[in-house]
């Protein structure tokens, strides 16, 4: 199957190859698995993950063959965590191995800036392992932002 643009979702199983070169994959019904039964490549578009904070639930596909990573990793919250302690969540994985890396958000930790996914959760990294994706995420108890004029005086943004 080859996605050059819209969005490939929901849970269940896909039957052979994925390529995605220009659309969205993007896993769940809210959260869930979406299982692709053959390699997984992703050249360009979008894989989008979505985070339950109640429950930490959350989108993932599983590949039974080969997953190559490459363009958008995309990660929503749906609501706050349930804890303030960071988690990780694993939202691929792949019988035969991962290759490649997502362009993703820049971690709010490494003073880069970016990384809020809504609902007061933030993203912190992701991480691509022999044969699995993971992200960690924490909750923001009180996180304040400065304007860029008066980064001193304590104006939030």
């Amino acid at each position: 199957m080859s996605l050059s643009g819209g969005t490939t979702g929901g849970t269940g199983t896909i039957i052979g190859a994925v390529t995605n070169s220009g659309g969205m994959v993007a896993p769940g019904a809210s959260t869930g698995t979406l299982t692709v039964d053959g390699d997984f490549t992703q050249s360009a578009g979008s894989y989008q993950v979505e985070v339950e904070g109640a429950d930490l639930s959350h989108d993932s596909l599983e590949v039974i063959g080969h997953a190559t990573l490459g363009g958008n990793l995309i990660v929503k919250g749906l609501s706050p965590l349930a804890t303030l302690k960071n988690h990780t969540l694993t939202i691929l994985t792949s019988t035969s191995g991962v290759s490649g890396a997502f362009s993703t958000t820049p971690s709010l930790r490494d003073g880069a800036g970016g990384g809020h996914l809504g609902h007061g959760i933030f993203f912190d990294g992701v991480s691509v392992g022999s044969h699995d994706v993971t992200v960690d995420v924490f909750q923001a108890r009180d996180c304040i932002l400065y304007t860029s004029q008066s980064p001193r005086d304590g104006l939030l943004a």
